[in-house]
């Protein structure tokens, strides 16, 4: 029988930096494999000017506080960056994080 891996995805919206750096924490703390954010620009619930935080930068935070979780992001806007520049951001964070970064590809649009 195949192993259950669980993961938290965990919303850069809404919320402050000391509240979303411990929900990553505790994830890594109770054996989740792995910890995702998401990459939108604005908030996609509530308010669209609402805070949010810009996806690569949290798991940048997230990779120099957790020990052991993978982290990644549910699919990122790659149409908003150069095809080098998410790979740098990707390749850079796979090393800060000690080879533990997933690397999610997708499409992405902009409108309200």
């Amino acid at each position: 029988m195949s192993e259950i891996k669980l993961g938290a995805n965990c919303w850069n919206q809404y919320t402050d930096w000391p509240s979303l750096r411990a929900a990553g924490i505790r994830a890594d703390r109770l054996g989740y494999y792995s910890l995702w954010t998401w990459d939108h620009l604005y908030p996609i619930v509530g308010s669209s000017h609402g805070p949010m935080y810009e996806a690569w930068m949290t798991l940048a935070g997230w990779a120099a506080a957790t020990e052991r979780v993978r982290i990644g992001l549910m699919v990122g806007a790659n149409t908003f960056r150069e095809p080098t520049l998410t790979a740098k951001l990707a390749t850079t964070l796979d090393h800060h994080s000690r080879g533990r970064a997933y690397l999610g590809i997708g499409a992405a649009w902009f409108g309200e």
